[in-house]
């Protein structure tokens, strides 16, 4: 549909809705940014802007956004999701007496008691739905605890507890509730929470990690740390469950069975180009070097071009193989205009690289100019930092 009727901008919204929920942030913000460029009075769209904007922790442009949205619709003041995404900017920027305050007046709003399907707003269909109901009151406890507040947070999440018993989200508090008991000290309970969740239900992968973490953190077991993870890949094998046993290795100094892990990921997913860097920085790590090249030489071509040339030159330059260095950041250079921002912070990185292999081989008027020309690029990303602001 947004393919053949681009201008329709419920659908380009609708688009950036599943984009966002599906994890990839980056293709929400272009289908926001389209929508926003059409009609920039459209308020749903400056609200998931708002999410996109604190998933990426740039928490200036999602107050923005929020501000925008608020301008637009003030009915949003009465909508619980404005105040969440609120809540979480503050307290994600230390201010938690004032997201507790926010999340309180949340948690008043009548969209909140239970309604039994998604509540929407009067005017915009703002979705509010069951998960958003029980992060207000997770949000809250977490504040309560963050401000020193145990018994405030006890309270909270007892009220979650009596709210959600019975539902799908019953898990998520049933995992919060496990954060409070490592907060009490109480690790044998928070374990025994956390053991009764079963790979049949929703949010074992989450559980699981919150296991891992406790053993990792409170028990000062890497061995148990690790068992967690490779549970997770018997019960739910998949290339997201070795992603994660791969990184746990990595945690505890174990890249050789990292790599291994990787390795059988990436033969579930040939094409993740994410999971080759990994792979190359594990090998980097065993100071196995010349497979780490032939890794990211391999993964380049299959088009994952990117990052992994960038992880490549980086490695090219730290072993003084200067030459190959070089042609691997001019290639990645060798483009036409770009004005995209991500791009263009991309080539203010292969730029200071360049500049720094210049320096390492004594060119220093090719630095020069290849700094000079960095700050020319990166000049061109605070313009359009500073026109998203506006």
């Amino acid at each position: 549909i947004v393919k053949t009727v681009p201008g329709l901008l419920e659908a380009a919204f609708l688009m950036a809705r599943v984009k966002y929920l599906a994890g990839d942030v980056d293709a929400a913000q272009s289908n926001l940014q389209h929508c926003l460029e059409q009609n920039p009075s459209y308020a749903d769209a400056h609200l998931l802007m708002a999410q996109v904007y604190l998933s990426q922790e740039n928490f200036k442009l999602c107050s923005h956004s929020l501000e925008l949205c608020l301008s637009y619709n003030f009915e949003v003041r009465e909508h619980p999701l404005y105040h969440l995404i609120r809540a979480q900017t503050q307290k994600k920027m230390g201010d938690v007496q004032e997201a507790i305050k926010t999340l309180k007046i949340a948690a008043g709003l009548p969209a909140m008691r239970k309604t039994g399907s998604a509540s929407k707003s009067r005017s915009k269909k703002i979705e509010f739905n069951a998960t958003d109901r029980v992060s207000v009151f997770l949000e809250l406890a977490d504040a309560h605890r963050m401000n020193g507040e145990q018994h405030e947070a006890a309270k909270v999440m007892q009220d979650a507890i009596n709210e959600f018993s019975g539902t799908p989200e019953e898990l998520r508090v049933t995992i919060a509730n496990a954060d409070l008991a490592v907060v009490r000290g109480d690790i044998e309970l928070a374990l025994s929470m956390l053991r009764n969740v079963t790979p049949e239900q929703p949010y074992f992968i989450q559980a699981k990690e919150k296991m891992a973490a406790i053993y990792l953190n409170q028990r000062k077991d890497k061995q148990l740390y690790a068992s967690c993870y490779r549970d997770l890949v018997d019960k739910l094998p998949g290339p997201h469950t070795y992603l994660l046993l791969g990184d746990a290795y990595m945690n505890i100094q174990e890249p050789e069975k990292a790599i291994d892990v990787y390795e059988q990921a990436l033969k579930k997913n040939p094409r993740d180009g994410t999971l080759a860097s990994k792979i190359g920085k594990a090998l980097i790590k065993t100071h196995n070097y010349t497979k780490a090249i032939n890794y990211y030489e391999a993964a380049v071509k299959t088009g994952q071009q990117n990052f992994l040339r960038y992880d490549l030159a980086e490695l090219l330059l730290k072993l003084r193989q200067y030459e190959k260095a070089e042609k691997v950041v001019l290639q990645s250079l060798e483009h036409d205009y770009v004005s995209d921002l991500q791009a263009l912070m991309q080539d203010a990185r292969y730029l200071m690289l360049l500049a720094k292999m210049y320096s390492k081989k004594e060119k220093t008027d090719d630095a020069i100019l290849a700094l000079q020309r960095a700050r020319e690029v990166q000049a061109q990303v605070l313009k359009r930092v500073q026109l998203e602001q506006t």
